[in-house]
């Protein structure tokens, strides 16, 4: 069967960041845009979000064995957040570590934490080139399954690819109906689902007609293959 697509939550200007709770059954992410942070109950379909402030706000990571605490970006900042994930404000945000100095058109954009529980952001070493698949748009987040393949965001070609990082072959592609696709987690009771955001920016009227769903969070079953739980940031 080929994977089903479904548009979960409320539709966001720059939605980024996917992270998987497990204990909540609930996918937490971010608004870059507009600064906030938000989290989408799989069961009650009940999605809620909470302001930052003015910055662009990027990823957001559990920080292990502290209930209800986070890692947010902000801008080139990294901060200690306390939220419940039903409030519309965070209880508490404190300055964690200051990256490097902002400058204009530069900021954090993607983040995982890996086994040992720290965070990475990305080398720019190239390993699949979208060009020479003549795939438009470029790559933005990815995840990786349990067969070590990498699911890639490609921002401008609403799609996500499956793709082999040994020989850069491409494995599958799924179909999304939001031009400017972001980046993806899995989740699910056995990690066999996955969890795609999406942004709406400065997208013509013609574009907003043939991809209604630009911003929206999607929910893609009968993929086929399982992947690795997100990982909390160890402090």
């Amino acid at each position: 069967m080929a994977p089903v697509v479904e548009v979960i939550g409320k539709p966001l200007i720059l939605g980024e960041g996917p992270f998987w709770d497990s204990s909540s059954q609930s996918l937490y992410f971010v608004d870059i845009v507009d600064g906030s942070i938000h989290r989408y109950d799989v069961a009650s379909k009940k999605h809620t979000s909470a302001k930052l402030g003015s910055e662009p706000a990027s990823l957001i990571i559990e920080v292990e064995g502290q209930k209800d605490k986070f890692v947010v970006s902000q801008t080139n900042d990294l901060y200690v957040v306390s939220w419940d994930g039903v409030s519309d404000k965070v209880s508490s945000k404190e300055l964690l570590v200051k990256l490097e100095e902002s400058k204009e058109g530069t900021r954090i954009n993607d983040g995982k934490v890996d086994p040992a529980g720290r965070l990475w952001a990305a080398n720019e070493k190239t390993i699949f080139d979208l060009k020479e698949n003549n795939i438009h748009g470029f790559p933005d987040g990815m995840t990786i399954d349990v067969e070590d393949k990498l699911w890639i965001a490609v921002f401008g070609s609403a799609k996500i690819l499956r793709v082999d990082p040994t020989n850069g072959k491409l494995l599958t592609t799924i179909s999304f109906p939001s031009l400017q696709i972001t980046s993806a987690c899995f989740g699910g009771p056995n990690y066999d689902e996955l969890y795609v955001t999406s942004a709406n920016i400065a997208l013509t009227d013609e574009q907003l007609a043939k991809y209604p769903h630009a911003g929206s969070c999607f929910r893609v079953t009968n993929i086929g293959v399982k992947g690795f739980p997100s990982l909390p940031v160890k402090l």
